[in-house]
């Protein structure tokens, strides 16, 4: 794998979270349109945003701490 590709998909994890956070905070159509923005198809939004909160959980695990806090 190449070093960029891993902070790549760090980056869109944190994304993700993101968009999970906006959800939680700002509804489901501002997560929608927040996780549109950065390229997600529509068909994995449907799937991140039915995520139940033990998956997002174990999502969120398996990003390292220290990646995680950069």
């Amino acid at each position: 794998m190449h070093p960029l590709d891993r902070r790549n998909n760090t980056d869109m994890a944190r994304e993700i979270d993101r968009a999970i956070s906006i959800e939680h905070q700002e509804g489901t159509l501002k997560a929608w349109s927040h996780l549109i923005q950065i390229g997600i198809s529509p068909n994995a939004i449907r799937r991140i945003l039915e995520l139940d909160s033990g998956a997002r959980r174990r999502r969120r695990a398996a990003i390292p701490l220290e990646e995680a806090e950069a």
